[in-house]
């Protein structure tokens, strides 16, 4: 019987990659003002609220690998959003930059930038995952 790797076996993988960068990186404090309120809190502490997501993410993936139409599907659901959040995190951090500087007072640039636009296509790729859920369900008799 031939085992192939499946799409939630790499969120559990990633998840123990996660927890253990957590338990390795120097313990050190950030700050963060939101509004009125002064947060701070260890940088592994979201380092740890990542793990949970993927955890999170493989049980369901684990939960519905039966009842999917296509493992091709799954992997290009879980492999696109993995490589589109990397990219809306190089976005958001680029926006922060062009704005703190303010060296170019062009729109055109701006809007570039500005990852919201990027929020639409994020959102448009998640279909992927109810749509081979529901062929799949629709598939079995």
């Amino acid at each position: 019987m031939k085992r192939s790797f499946k799409p939630y076996m790499l969120f559990f993988v990633l998840a123990i990659i996660t927890i253990v960068t957590g338990f390795v990186y120097p313990p050190k404090i950030t700050e963060v003002h939101l509004y009125d309120t002064y947060y701070i809190f260890s940088i592994s502490t979201p380092i740890y609220g990542f793990a949970v997501l993927l955890l999170i993410g493989g049980g369901v993936y684990w939960l519905i690998d039966k009842w999917v139409y296509s493992q091709k599907l799954s992997w290009w659901h879980v492999i696109g959003t993995m490589v589109l959040l990397a990219i809306l995190l190089l976005l958001e951090i680029n926006a922060t930059y062009y704005i703190r500087d303010m060296r170019y007072n062009d729109r055109f640039s701006f809007m570039l930038l500005n990852p919201v636009w990027f929020y639409l296509v994020i959102i448009l790729w998640q279909l992927i995952f109810p749509y081979n859920l529901i062929r799949g369900l629709l598939r079995r008799p």
